[in-house]
């Protein structure tokens, strides 16, 4: 299929149906015209036949009428009135007679010559009295067509602005998205006239915002996280080469110890990054079921007890709610291991409604608690902060709300869940 630009399209098609309206305004007002003038002759024609002055006043033209006997019996023609101007023999006024006996009708009209023929006619007792006039040069043809002229101008020129008026913006938001797909963040979009038009610019601009805000995100994030995998690959590599070279390592691990916990923590991160990408591809295909949050915290508690020795105090109501049981265990089990990590004596652990807390005694937050949650986002310990990244997106992905901020005495996460209906 033949591709063709909204521009000829536009002008094409505005053009054809204006055009055609324009054309068919042009005859109806041709006709309309055309029966109001034969009224008026035919008029003028009575009015010459009941004795009135018999001259028709018709546009320029000032036309007398001619008026002739029929002998219906006889078929003798006998002219009554006849002016100079008017070059007619009697076999001509045949040509009038000739019309009213083929069509019967009392007025009528033909075309003779160079000339319309207008004709009333009267009865009388040997046969019939016809009173006609012609009619030289009609003008309303060459009007019609000068009409006709003047609209297919003015069609085109209003064709032309209508289709640049919708194709100029198509043109600029089509330039300004080539831009956006090329990450020129620069790029800067013309005002748009166009009320529809201008409402998809304002949405092209507010997308290309989103993205530059996710590009500069990606960026920081790539850029910390091979930062982050650079250090322990370094450190497994200069143990590996100087136990290759029988290099002496003096410190409080073996080299085979270092290297094993550099390696755990180098699959820790890796592990981290896999679940953050396929989290939300889980959270859209996962068989959506009805959980015990309750049950799950009291699992992750039971597990933790055993790795620590803080103490860990839990309230838990039951609590039910629509989801995937699997994601929501890795969410909490993020939170609980940022508490252990910071926790000085105790972590507490309550549900109470809809609402899950998990505070600890540890120090306050001395940046933003919200950035925690961002996935470029470092701690203090240096660790990398995907775990509560992930965490957000479980619980918004389950329509739920996550917070931080500090208490009295340490911090808190507050986590609502949306309950499952009875």
């Amino acid at each position: 299929m033949k591709k063709q630009s909204i521009r000829s399209y536009l002008f094409r098609t505005v053009l054809i149906t204006l055009a055609f309206i324009s054309l068919l305004i042009g005859i109806i007002n041709m006709l309309v015209t055309v029966g109001v003038q034969n009224e008026f002759i035919y008029h003028e024609l009575e009015e010459a036949m009941n004795g009135f002055d018999p001259i028709v006043k018709f546009e320029d033209q000032l036309r007398h009428v001619v008026s002739f006997e029929w002998n219906e019996k006889s078929g003798q023609i006998k002219v009554r009135s006849l002016k100079n101007e008017y070059n007619f023999v009697t076999e001509d006024f045949q040509l009038i007679v000739d019309d009213f006996i083929q069509h019967g009708e009392d007025e009528g009209q033909f075309r003779f010559r160079s000339s319309m023929i207008y004709y009333v006619v009267e009865e009388n007792k040997t046969g019939y009295t016809f009173y006609f006039v012609d009619i030289h040069g009609r003008t309303i043809g060459k009007e019609f067509i000068v009409l006709i002229i003047i609209v297919l101008i003015t069609v085109f020129i209003a064709s032309k602005r209508i289709s640049n008026y919708i194709s100029k913006p198509l043109d600029s938001l089509s330039s300004f998205s080539e831009e956006v797909a090329k990450k020129n963040w620069q790029a800067e979009l013309e005002p748009i006239p166009n009320l529809e038009l201008s409402r998809l610019g304002e949405s092209l601009i507010e997308m290309k915002s989103q993205l530059e805000i996710a590009d500069m995100e990606e960026r920081q994030f790539l850029q910390a996280t091979s930062h982050d995998l650079k250090t322990p690959i370094m450190v497994i590599k200069g143990y590996s080469q100087a136990m290759i070279d029988h290099m002496p390592i003096e410190g409080d691990l073996s080299p085979e110890q270092v290297i094993l916990k550099e390696a755990e923590r180098l699959e820790r991160k890796v592990h981290q990054l896999v679940r953050l990408n396929t989290v939300g591809y889980s959270l859209e295909h996962a068989s959506h079921e009805i959980v015990r949050v309750d049950r799950i915290l009291r699992a992750l508690i039971e597990k933790f007890k055993v790795v620590t020795d803080l103490d860990i105090i839990s309230q838990l109501e039951p609590l039910e709610c629509y989801g995937d049981g699997d994601s929501l265990l890795i969410a909490f089990e993020n939170i609980v291991e940022n508490q252990l990590r910071y926790a000085e004596t105790t972590i507490f652990i309550s549900i109470v409604g809809s609402v899950v807390t998990i505070e600890n005694d540890g120090p306050h937050f001395t940046e933003d608690p919200e950035s925690l949650f961002e996935i470029y986002k470092k701690g203090k310990s240096g660790q990398y902060g995907l775990g509560l990244a992930i965490t957000k997106k479980v619980i918004q992905g389950h329509k739920g709300s996550i917070r931080a901020y500090n208490k009295d005495q340490g911090v808190c996460f507050e986590i609502e869940i949306t309950k499952a209906e009875n």
